[in-house]
């Protein structure tokens, strides 16, 4: 009877053993599980951090041709609106001029009398000689000046022209007249002194 109450002594701890072992494992595998379960979450945010980063992607080139469109837009409009102030200021300048040479066209052909005339002739050989000087290529400095006074005196004549600036008093209303008139295209396509 010992030997059977000892046997069933030692299996009593092999059992015991057993399950122990049992639950170890068991524990084992809920833990496996858990970290599986935490790979899978891993898997998916990483699967959801692509997904986001793909779509900010396409959302910045989405952007990015927006603004290149919005932007060439922005420069035809632009260039339109240049090139119409170009053109009001060129019929402006035009009609300065055209006002300008009628205002001298009808000043030279009211001199009543022959002494009129010839007095006149006698004072502008007397300032040809004071304030022009010999026939020279103009400068740049002489069409910025040129430019820049013209610009000041819209609505000016040459004589208030020549006198912005000593160079070109020296040329006479005469020659800066035409200067401009030949050079009008380059200035204000922005060539000074081209």
């Amino acid at each position: 009877m010992l030997i059977k109450e000892e046997k069933k002594v030692a299996i009593k701890k092999e059992k015991d053993v057993i399950r122990q072992e049992m639950d170890t494992i068991k524990k084992k595998k809920d833990v496996i599980k858990q970290e599986k379960d935490v790979i899978k979450k891993k898997n998916s945010i990483k699967k959801k951090k692509d997904v986001i980063k793909q779509e900010k992607d396409v959302i910045k080139k989405e952007k990015d041709v927006i603004i290149k469109q919005e932007k060439d837009v922005i420069k035809q409009e632009k260039d339109v609106v240049i090139k119409q102030e170009k053109d009001v200021i060129i019929k402006q300048e035009k009609d300065v001029v055209i006002k300008q040479e009628e205002n001298e066209d009808s000043f030279e052909f009211n001199s009543s009398t022959e002494e009129s005339t010839n007095k006149k002739r006698k004072k502008s050989s007397n300032k040809k000689s004071l304030n022009k000087r010999p026939k020279s290529f103009w400068t740049k400095e002489e069409d910025q000046a040129l430019f820049d006074a013209v610009t000041s005196f819209v609505n000016g004549r040459w004589k208030d022209v020549c006198s912005k600036d000593s160079s070109l008093t020296e040329r006479g209303p005469r020659m800066v007249y035409q200067r401009w008139n030949t050079k009008s295209k380059y200035f204000l396509g922005a060539n000074v002194g081209k």
